[in-house]
């Protein structure tokens, strides 16, 4: 395409724009949440959120319900194809009706995305994950976050179609911490049954609040150790004939109360730690590993003993999705909870200490993602961690957030 095709086609945008700021912004949402209480739906809604806002910027929960609004209206079914008729509607000027019917004709959806090129400023090729659909989007404010965070992959838009091209509506929601599995998983959460990629634009789309609020804890960095990133890699079975003794000499094998713990040798130690458990009164089988490549390696050496699994892990999360979840729905998640029998107990001080350099890192990762001064020795002695040991674990994490900065 020619640079005045683009040139065009930013016209037909800004317009657009301007519509949906005088016609949308300031007339079509104020009146249909009067007329349907959309004011006090997302306010019910977005109040399982509200320990989030801390980290959210300070007018993105306003411009988050104004983006619920829109979506109430001009999402399939919306609202918007029941005003049509109206005085009130009727009585507006002839563009503000077209767009009004444009935008019914082709309804507004949620799209997780990724990025596929960027041909023009502010206008890229995008693709849904979920169905591999691609969308010619106009977003000058996509434009701003690729510049300026080079590290984002993943995205959460609503988008509408102008007649020429789709263009986000709303506050920019980005996973920068998280990944397409993660989405998944918290998916399953959010609503069970969605156990899969393909299924994951359908739950976005039914309620898609849950999903932009992860936004507000999305900036923690992936966490990789050399080649390999470290997720939760799990799998469960039930009522599942399983023999632990008919192994190969490539697993070792220990037991307690009939619960057995299956360590793949080689690959049972730090990043990977690879292994099995197996409760032989209920027939439950968890399949576990850190590592995407240590999982591979556990399905294999199991086919090798004669047990055929997926390939692909029905979860794999990371500790930051982990983590963020479980502060939303407010209860534990373990997807391994058998490991506890076989730990060996830390000790009252090894505890205590842990807990110092958790608090420690907890403060670090909060003042990069608030872009705000780090004083090592003042944190360090709030969490009374030893200054030697505080300048070397902050070297550490260091390193690791310059890679997501």
């Amino acid at each position: 395409m020619k640079k005045e095709e683009f040139a065009e086609i930013e016209k037909v945008c800004e317009t657009n724009s301007e519509l949906i700021n005088s016609f949308v912004d300031e007339f079509l949402i104020y009146f249909c949440s009067e007329r349907e209480g959309l004011d006090r739906q997302f306010a019910r809604q977005f109040g399982k959120y509200a320990k989030l806002l801390d980290s959210m910027p300070e007018d993105w929960p306003m411009r988050l319900a104004a983006q619920y609004m829109a979506f109430q209206l001009f999402k399939k079914d919306g609202h918007a194809k029941k005003y049509v008729f109206l005085n009130e509607i009727r009585s507006r000027n002839e563009e503000e009706k077209l767009f009004l019917s444009e935008h019914i004709a082709v309804p507004w959806r949620f799209t997780f995305c990724t990025v596929r090129s960027n041909p023009e400023t502010n206008f890229f090729v995008i693709e849904d994950i979920p169905t591999g659909e691609e969308y010619f989007l106009y977003s000058p404010g996509l434009q701003d976050i690729i510049e300026k965070e080079p590290g984002v992959s993943y995205f959460l838009y609503l988008i509408g179609f102008n007649g020429k091209c789709w263009q986000s509506y709303g506050p920019h929601v980005y996973y920068k911490g998280f990944t397409p599995a993660d989405i998944v998983f918290f998916s399953k959460m959010v609503r069970p049954g969605t156990n899969s990629i393909e299924k994951l634009g359908e739950a976005i789309n039914a309620d898609p609040l849950p999903f932009c609020a992860l936004f507000a804890r999305s900036n923690f960095p992936l966490s990789v150790h050399g080649k390999d990133m470290i997720t939760n890699n799990q799998s469960e079975f039930r009522n599942i004939r399983f023999f632990p003794d008919k192994l190969s000499a490539k697993f070792s094998v220990a037991e307690k109360d009939r619960i057995f713990k299956i360590e793949l040798k080689r690959w049972n130690h730090f990043p990977h730690f690879a292994c099995c458990y197996f409760n032989l009164n209920k027939k439950h089988l968890v399949l576990y590993s850190m590592t995407a490549r240590g999982y591979d390696k556990l399905i294999e050496e199991l086919a090798g003993s004669g047990y055929e699994f997926p390939k692909e892990p029905q979860n794999e999360v990371t500790m930051n999705m982990i983590m963020t979840a479980e502060e939303i729905f407010g209860r534990k998640i373990n997807l391994n909870p058998y490991e506890e029998l076989f730990e060996k107990p830390q000790t009252a001080e090894q505890s205590d200490e842990m807990n110092k350099i958790n608090e420690f890192v907890g403060y670090m990762v909060e003042a990069n993602n608030r872009k705000t001064k780090f004083d090592l020795e003042k944190c360090a002695e709030k969490c009374g961690l030893d200054l030697e040991n505080a300048k070397s674990i902050a070297e550490q994490m260091g390193k690791m957030l310059s890679k997501y900065n």
